[in-house]
């Protein structure tokens, strides 16, 4: 719907899963700092997406898919 090429997809969608199963297996519910590390990586899926986009943007956006 939004036009997304397969970049975005491979890193931006690809990336969240597995940023998101590293969490769910490395998250100890019973250990605050476990919690708090975890809450923290997720700046660093804002990045993965962000990147996703990026490239996805500049892609279409070259002389390459004319």
């Amino acid at each position: 719907m939004n036009r997304q090429g397969i970049l975005f997809f491979v890193v931006a969608i690809g990336g969240t899963l597995i940023h998101l199963g590293w969490q769910f297996r490395t998250v100890d519910l019973g250990v605050p700092e476990s919690c708090w590390r975890n809450f923290k990586s997720n700046g660093t899926l804002g990045w993965v997406v962000w990147g996703g986009l990026m490239l996805d943007y500049v892609l279409a956006n070259s002389q390459f898919t004319s």
